[in-house]
């Protein structure tokens, strides 16, 4: 598995949460979706450039998580699923650190969610990106002022 995830550009320490994640995901698309998922796959590797390439940054400064829109996108479908809030925070901290785009999605349905599950989401992937910030300083959410305090302190 550590060749695995060594080829995968992933952290080696979290490939198994990536692995995880990802499984939960999959297994909620249908399947024409998948067969979608794994053709843009495929040709997002066969016109994958040979270097790697230096990691972006958020507007934060932080690394930004790596940007794959098929992932993203399944993710977002977890979050507006109406998946048990337990399982869909396991599953976006497994997936940790989220791109940007899961982040808004992430807070745009959080008004939904318990206050402690979007709080150790939120938390699990800070510091955050500036406009995913703001969108949470702007309400709803089902953080209550001293969730959003102690949030403050580590942007």
């Amino acid at each position: 598995m550590a060749a695995i995830a060594a080829d995968s550009g992933l952290p080696a320490d979290n490939y198994a949460g990536y692995a995880t994640s990802l499984s939960l995901v999959l297994a909620q698309l249908s399947p024409a979706q998948l067969s979608e998922v794994i053709s843009d796959g495929a040709s997002s590797a066969a016109s994958a450039p040979e270097e790697a390439e230096e990691p972006e940054e958020n507007d934060n400064g932080s690394p930004a998580p790596p940007n794959d829109p098929a992932v993203d996108q399944a993710l977002i479908d977890m979050i507006n699923s109406g998946m048990a809030p337990g399982l869909l925070k396991e599953a976006l901290r497994d997936a940790s650190p989220l791109s940007e785009a899961v982040l808004s999605g992430f807070v745009a349905a959080a008004s939904d969610l318990p206050a402690g599950i979007v709080k150790d989401v939120l938390f699990e992937n800070s510091p955050l990106p500036e406009n995913v910030f703001d969108a949470i300083l702007a309400g709803g959410t089902s953080l209550n002022s001293g969730h959003i305090q102690d949030l403050k302190l580590v942007q």
